[in-house]
């Protein structure tokens, strides 16, 4: 997707036509850290070098696959790891030719699980539940309790569709990206799969912590969002706990790993009607 034309570079959010692109701009073109996201449920996070996979990403694919490694020009190449129907293995690419053109791995071996070394923590911001119409906002957080399990990425990874890979949602911590819909269709899809917690992660490295979020609990209609004509609607009752992290802790939120999820209702300084807590990492093999 090519920027529109601005005084200065810097970060971006861009609509195309098949898609958005939230990331750095350099000349008018995605240059440096960015997340693209598709509408067929493609989803690329990492390096870009004049609107080109390059350097270390993740892609994630329609039916659910990810690779994590290294791109030039589009292409896969080098050393990564592929994960397929929920396996990972340690493959190596010839960058010649790009996965929407058939790229195989010319080396495929079973991947040793991933370890974390320390312990690692962040912050995040509940998000609240009630009705959207209502002129006054007071925060709920009932549903929000201490949970600890593995994290799971969401297929399509900003939840907006159901889910394609409720299996491996169900029963853990469901993962997604920030954007493409609200909350509440976030919320209706991932409780579907059976997600015992859901967080959702912004797409703005530069974002800061300025709002609560909130789960609409009324008429989905009164949310505009869009459901397909098969989908029967009714209002989502939200059930597990939800958070919004920011973007820049990212790269702690790996999929596999094993975490603890804890609230901390009237910290110090904590703006009214808020609900802070914080998520610890522990270093456990993961897959």
């Amino acid at each position: 997707p090519a920027a529109p034309q601005t005084p200065e570079d810097g970060w971006f959010k861009i609509s195309f036509g098949v898609g958005e692109f939230e990331g750095w701009v350099k000349d008018g073109l995605p240059h440096g850290y960015g997340r693209t996201n598709w509408k067929t449920g493609v989803s690329y996070h990492g390096n870009l070098e004049k609107q080109l996979f390059h350097g270390h990403g993740h892609l994630f694919r329609e039916n659910g696959d990810r690779y994590e490694g290294e791109f030039k020009e589009h292409k896969p190449c080098g050393k990564g790891i592929l994960t397929e129907d929920g396996v990972r293995y340690e493959v190596t690419y010839d960058g010649t030719k790009k996965f929407s053109d058939g790229a195989a791995p010319v080396t495929k071996t079973p991947a040793e699980p991933e370890t974390i070394t320390e312990n690692s923590r962040f912050t995040f911001v509940a998000v609240s539940k009630g009705n959207k119409l209502k002129t006054t906002f007071k925060g709920n957080y009932s549903h929000c309790k201490s949970v600890d399990g593995k994290l799971a990425y969401c297929n399509p990874i900003r939840a907006n569709l159901p889910l394609k890979n409720p299996k491996e949602i169900e029963g853990k911590i469901a993962v997604c990206w920030r954007g493409s819909c609200t909350f509440g269709k976030k919320v209706r899809y991932c409780q579907e799969a059976g997600a015992i917690a859901i967080i959702v992660v912004g797409t703005d490295n530069n974002d800061k912590y300025t709002q609560v979020f909130q789960i609409h609990e009324g008429d989905p209609k009164d949310d505009n969002d869009v459901f397909e004509d098969w989908e029967v609607v009714k209002p989502v009752t939200t059930k597990v706990p939800t958070v919004y992290a920011l973007g820049r802790h990212e790269p702690l939120i790996r999929h596999g790993a094993f975490i603890r999820l804890r609230f901390f209702p009237g910290a110090e300084g904590t703006p009214e009607e808020w609900l802070l807590g914080g998520v610890l990492v522990h270093p456990p093999t993961i897959h």
